[in-house]
């Protein structure tokens, strides 16, 4: 389920048309990056690794609406970014790989 939504995902990012192909290829890197940390908490941390790649689908849809909405975006990064709470010490590549996609998100949303 985790790898279909992030294979979800990428897809939408490749055939988004309003992303330029620079920022599409820094968010797909980002995108490889997650996957291979999600590895790292999946067996372990299963719910907190599927909320965190459906926290991020549902982030970017929200950040490449027609209609962007600033404050659901908002609410939908720092739901994203919550996710991530208690993985500082144990994970911080994932924290940081997140951290980074919220951050080219709350560009994208502008």
């Amino acid at each position: 389920m985790i790898n279909e939504t992030l294979d979800k995902l990428e897809k939408n990012v490749n055939s988004n048309s309003e992303i330029d192909n620079e920022q599409k290829e820094e968010f797909l890197g980002l995108l490889s990056k997650l996957k291979t940390e999600i590895i790292t908490i999946e067996e372990s941390h299963r719910q907190d690794a599927h909320n965190i790649v459906n926290y991020t689908d549902s982030s970017f849809n929200v950040a490449t609406k027609n209609d962007k909405n600033k404050d659901e975006l908002e609410r939908n990064l720092n739901t994203l970014t919550g996710s991530i709470e208690g993985f500082e010490a144990t994970h911080p590549k994932l924290v940081e790989i997140v951290n980074s996609v919220c951050t080219r998100l709350s560009t994208l949303g502008i």
